[in-house]
C-alpha cells in the first residue's frame, strides 16, 4: 500500500482512498507509511495523509509521532498559509489543528478546532485559550496569530513576521 500511495503514476482516486486503509490498519508500521507520505508534501494527497494519522492517533495511543517528523510539516503548513494571506485569500485551518494533534493533547485539540470551527467571537477565543495553554510557547508563536481574528492588512503583517522567524 505504501508503493501505490506514493506512485505518482497511480489512478489518483485510488491514492486518495489508501490513507483510510491504511487508518483502519492503524499499526505503528500503517503510521510510518503515512508520515513518509506527509513528509513527501504531495498535494493530491496530503489532507486525506493528515486525516488518516489523526485517526490513528485517536484509535492507539501506543502510536507516538517524532516531534522531527512533524514539526517541519506544520511549519510548512504555517508557511503556506502565511503566504496564502498575504495574497488576501483565507486558508483551510483543519489540517493544522489536527497536525498539532499529532504531538499534543488530541482531546484538546479537537475541542479547539471544533470551537474554532464554530466561528463565533466565543468560540474562537476559546480555542485560541485552549490551545496557548496546550502548545508550547515556540509553538504559539507561530500558530496563534494566524488563528486570531484581526484584519487582512494586520493578518499580512503578522504572516511576513512569521515567515522572517520560520527562515
Amino acid at each position: 500500500l505504501r508503493d501505490w500511495l506514493a506512485d505518482f503514476r497511480a489512478d489518483r482516486s485510488i491514492r486518495r482512498t489508501l490513507p483510510a486503509v491504511l487508518a483502519e490498519i492503524g499499526t505503528a508500521r500503517a503510521a510510518d507509511a503515512l508520515v513518509r507520505q506527509l513528509r513527501r508534501r504531495d498535494p493530491e494527497v496530503s489532507e486525506e495523509v493528515i486525516e488518516a494519522l489523526f485517526k490513528i492517533r485517536i484509535r492507539n495511543e501506543e502510536v507516538r509521532f517524532r516531534e522531527r517528523d512533524i514539526m517541519p510539516e506544520i511549519r510548512g503548513w504555517v508557511d503556506g498559509a502565511c503566504r496564502a494571506v498575504e495574497a488576501g485569500t483565507k486558508p483551510g485551518f483543519r489540517p493544522l489543528f489536527l497536525l498539532l494533534g499529532l504531538l499534543y493533547p488530541h482531546e484538546d485539540v479537537s475541542q479547539a478546532l471544533q470551537n474554532y470551527a464554530e466561528g463565533t467571537k466565543r468560540a474562537v477565543d476559546c480555542a485560541l485559550e485552549l490551545l496557548e495553554n496546550v502548545l508550547p510557547k515556540p509553538v504559539t508563536d507561530i500558530v496563534l496569530p494566524l488563528l486570531e481574528d484581526a484584519p487582512p492588512a494586520e493578518k499580512a503583517r503578522t504572516a511576513r513576521r512569521i515567515l522572517k522567524s520560520l527562515k
